[in-house]
């Protein structure tokens, strides 16, 4: 048989896959409590697992380009899935952060090859609807595994890795065998990116404008804020709160119904009324007004509200900046290549939000979310100064006499 490439049976594998890759996350500050490790090792971990995630961005867009994307999607998700087997055994501190370097190295593979796929399976009127159903179903599928995975967590950790394992492994197989793929015919001018994962970051910068990298700022901005938040409120809901695993589950479940919602209506709404390079700007702002309403507030229920109000807006970014990047036609760079530099500048905002969250948070455990705010603030700065770079550039291309 015959397979064909069709985004909505991939992005139905897709959203198992990912729903599978996050039910350690719920059970994971309860686990550091349980060996002792010190309340930092929350941000050093996932500060490791987001660096060689940094590094191999890149490769895995590279290799996609040449190989097919849906092969790195598997072959990344079995990677994880084994990483995940040496983070379920790690009881010491050196052992644990090894685990996390290795999950990292395959983790990001997955998420630029689902991107550089939608990107070349999708007619380009239809990007960046696309773009917001996958952000869609990724903000519902992290909600559905932080549920299943607090619940299998409580009552056994062991099932709960054993879970996440089979699934991601047989869903990331089951993707290969029955989902086909279009690829762009290849440049033969264009020289091949290199699988070094440093020097793929120096032919990553070949060809970078001032429109693109300003832009990629935002994202690093944006993303250190998120990972910052993240971090610190799954550690902030059981060491401050109190919370169990399951409570974790519950509220990223209600938040990523919510999530889904926004990306299905206002998000498409955007796409198609707006100029997203535009109306990033105010979503960046709300952001930022709502982290610090999150700082002000006191009492369990008012602080989880305004954080499910700050998510509506937070839930907004991810999708538009998706879109914004590989639609980028300054670089001249293909779906792999942008998609595998958005990742790569993704997992540096991740590095920096992570660690920081993880030594800020033991001075003050509202620290994290002040500084969160702030750098949502610079995002939406660094939006606006993109935002003219662009139309700059659109200027002098319509200025360019026709020949």
């Amino acid at each position: 048989m015959k397979k064909k490439a069709s985004i909505p049976l991939f992005l139905a594998l897709f959203s198992i896959l990912t729903a599978c890759s996050n039910f350690i996350h719920p059970v994971t500050p309860a686990m550091f409590q349980s060996l002792g490790y010190p309340d930092y090792m929350f941000g050093v971990a996932f500060a490791a697992m987001s660096f060689s995630n940094f590094l191999f961005c890149p490769v895995w867009g590279a290799l996609g380009d040449r190989i097919g994307h849906l092969k790195v999607f598997a072959i990344t998700g079995v990677g994880y899935a084994l990483a995940q087997l040496l983070f379920g055994v790690a009881d010491t501190i050196p052992f644990t952060i090894a685990a996390r370097v290795i999950a990292g190295v395959f983790g990001g593979g997955w998420l630029v090859a689902a991107m550089a796929y939608i990107v070349n399976n999708s007619p380009a009127h239809k990007l960046a609807s696309y773009m917001s159903v996958f952000a869609a179903v990724s903000s519902v599928s992290i909600a559905i595994g932080y549920l299943l995975g607090g619940v299998i967590g409580q009552a056994s950790l062991f099932w709960d890795f054993a879970s996440q394992v089979i699934g991601i492994i047989v869903i990331a197989l089951i993707t290969l065998l029955v989902v086909g793929e279009k690829l762009p015919a290849p440049d033969p001018q264009k020289p091949q990116q290199s699988f070094n994962p440093f020097k793929a970051f120096g032919s990553m910068a070949v060809g970078m404008t001032k429109p693109l990298g300003v832009f990629l700022l935002a994202v690093f901005f944006a993303n250190f804020a998120t990972f910052n938040y993240d971090n610190s409120f799954n550690y902030y809901i059981k060491a401050e709160l109190g919370f169990p695993p399951s409570y974790n589950g519950i509220i990223k479940a209600v938040i990523g119904i919510i999530g889904l919602l926004i990306n299905l209506t206002v998000n498409v709404w955007l796409a198609k009324k707006t100029d997203m390079r535009r109306s990033i700007i105010p979503v960046f702002g709300l952001c930022t007004a709502t982290l610090i309403a999150v700082c002000l507030v006191s009492g369990d229920a008012v602080f989880i509200a305004a954080n499910v109000v700050f998510y509506l807006f937070n839930v907004m970014y991810i999708p538009m900046q998706q879109t914004l990047v590989t639609s980028d036609t300054t670089a001249g760079k293909t779906s792999g290549e942008l998609s595998g530099i958005f990742n790569a500048v993704k997992a540096v905002g991740m590095i920096g939000g992570s660690l920081f969250a993880g030594f800020i948070y033991t001075v003050d455990s509202k620290l994290p979310f002040w500084f969160a705010a702030l750098s949502f603030g610079l995002a939406a700065l660094v939006s606006a100064v993109s935002y003219r770079a662009y139309r700059a550039v659109e200027g002098e291309k319509a200025e360019q006499p026709v020949r």
